[in-house]
């Protein structure tokens, strides 16, 4: 297929090796930022209609919480189970027709502005948020069981004015499943810019694009992948009630953070955990004062805060010395999740903001420190590592230096090149 010069119009009187440089770096960039910008456009009637489908598995789950399909379940009556089977295939079905007619256009989108490439979105994209999306209910559905099980236990114990809603639990259960789909597909298609670019850059062949040495082209893959992922940071950072489901669940469950803290911690991973779920709850209240005002100060924003002031508190007092948590622990953290999921009662409130220390004798905010949540890239840091420069300057450098000698193995850079251009 023949590919049209969007740069035809540039100037002439540029020497002709700084007009190709331009004009390679211009398609490149555009290649870059064009990949992720049509998939998720093309993508959103899809999201429609699996935002639907985790609504109904999430309705399903709260009633017969098992994880294998109902075709498989002999103790659940006929007629319910084929209700069940046909609603969730109906809508399963839809979803997958819209998200494989979303891959092809997306391609018929970068075909008309790229050409041809190498790597499409479908069939590859379409079968990985296939099994993403099978997998997405199947991993968040047990923290919403769980905590609407609290929630129950909550409400049962705090007074008869608690206005609970399984559907409001259903509709943030399914937002969650479609956040990560919507993490798939920016991923899927960072890596697709990145095999297109760095891998399969012969593709590029007659267009501006071949115009660059493949040391450079490297460079915009390795530009376009970052790109996903910082628009799925973005995304990721505008839902922390998520994160704090997600934790909560982490840490009842009792399964173990992704490294391991000093042997001499009693409490163990738990220790960061529990501290990451305190920022978690922080950005929750930040979130709940910006939908409304940033101006203003609000009740259950308050509660929040002393919420996450109280999971701090423990962390420094002698009760986190323990293996064994105390049962006040195990009630915080219920309490949170119902404060992020539900709409708890009067009663409940009056006594966790009693338990907390949330407003003083008068009624107005007891004295809390104005800690602003950390920036996402000091929290990665603070989870995973030391919040330091020479941590991020090691990351940095570290995964250049493997990206580079990977290609290079593999034969995909020629390192006394890539050397001089950097030179230069």
């Amino acid at each position: 297929m023949a590919r049209s010069d969007p740069f035809a119009s540039y100037s002439r009187n540029w020497p002709s090796w700084q007009e190709a440089t331009l004009k390679a770096l211009s398609y490149s960039l555009a290649f870059a930022v064009a990949m992720p910008l049509a998939i998720m456009i093309c993508v959103l009637p899809a999201l429609f209609f699996a935002r639907i489908y985790f609504f109904v598995g999430m309705e399903r789950f709260l009633e017969y919480p098992v994880n294998v399909p109902l075709v498989f379940v002999a103790n659940i009556p006929a007629a319910v189970r084929r209700d069940w089977i046909i609603r969730s295939t109906v809508w399963r079905v839809i979803y997958t027709g819209a998200l494989a007619g979303s891959t092809i256009l997306a391609d018929v989108a970068i075909t008309a502005l790229f050409g041809e490439v190498r790597v499409t979105f479908f069939p590859w994209v379409f079968i990985f948020l296939v099994i993403s999306t099978g997998s997405a209910l199947t991993l968040k559905a047990d923290a919403y069981w769980i905590g609407d099980k609290a929630c129950q236990e909550l409400d049962s114990s705090s007074g008869n004015d608690w206005r609970r809603d399984s559907s409001r639990l259903c509709r943030m259960a399914a937002t969650d499943c479609v956040v990560h789909v919507i993490l798939a597909v920016l991923f899927s298609a960072g890596v697709l810019s990145f095999l297109n670019l760095a891998v399969f850059s012969s593709s590029f062949d007659g267009a501006p694009a071949g115009f660059i040495d493949n040391d450079l082209l490297l460079v915009y893959a390795g530009i376009a992948f970052e790109i996903s992922l910082l628009i799925g940071n973005r995304i990721v950072s505008r839902y922390p009630e998520f994160l704090v489901v997600a934790e909560i669940a982490k840490i009842r469950n009792g399964r173990r953070a992704l490294l391991r803290t000093s042997p001499y911690d009693p409490l163990g991973a738990r220790r960061r955990d529990i501290f990451m779920l305190a920022r978690y709850v922080e950005r929750a209240s930040a979130k709940l004062e910006r939908s409304i005002s940033r101006d203003a100060t609000f009740a259950p924003s308050v509660v929040l805060r002393a919420g996450a002031a109280e999971l701090l508190r423990f962390l420094a007092s002698r009760d986190s010395l323990d293996v064994n948590p105390p049962k006040k622990l195990d009630r915080n953290l219920k309490s949170l999740f119902a404060l992020v999921v539900d709409t708890p009662s009067r009663s409940f409130y009056d006594n966790l903001a009693y338990e907390w220390k949330a407003f003083d004798e008068s009624g107005r905010p007891a004295g809390q420190p104005d800690r602003s949540a950390p920036r996402r890239i000091e929290e990665f840091f603070l989870q995973y590592s030391q919040p330091s420069a020479a941590s991020l300057q090691f990351l940095i450098q570290g995964s250049l230096a493997a990206i580079i000698v990977a290609l290079a193995l593999f034969g995909r850079v020629d390192v006394i090149d890539f050397v001089k251009t950097f030179i230069k």
